[in-house]
């Protein structure tokens, strides 16, 4: 079953949409097919500041990365150190939420105000 707290950041994330996001959410507790989608990220937001990759692992649940997730992880860390447009973040809780939100929405410093203009 899906937290509240998940539920929460799975609907502020769904409000980029707004902004001009496309935003596509794999954080559901449905059977995935062979384990398709269970390495990727949860949720990827993709817009003028570039294609945001998000891990949700709640503290208060006491979610834990997994093996593949980590390797996800570290592929897309790899892809971000050559271009400011790519990202992976990982929420914690409601704070780190709305802390990352707030960077996708307005860009992250290496972007030094740059935006794709999309």
């Amino acid at each position: 079953m899906i937290s509240e707290e998940n539920k929460m950041i799975s609907s502020s994330y769904a409000q980029l949409r707004d902004f001009g996001f496309l935003v596509y959410n794999f954080n559901t507790q449905r059977k995935m097919i062979h384990g398709a989608t269970n390495k990727f990220c949860d949720i990827i937001a993709i817009g003028q500041t570039g294609i945001h990759f998000i891990e949700v692992k709640l503290r208060s649940t006491r979610d834990t990365i997994k093996p593949d997730q980590i390797i996800f992880k570290k592929v897309v860390e790899q892809i971000a150190k050559k271009t400011p447009y790519i990202h992976y973040w990982m929420v914690r809780d409601l704070e780190d939420a709305h802390a990352v939100f707030d960077m996708i929405l307005s860009g992250t410093p290496d972007q030094k105000g740059e935006q794709l203009g999309v």
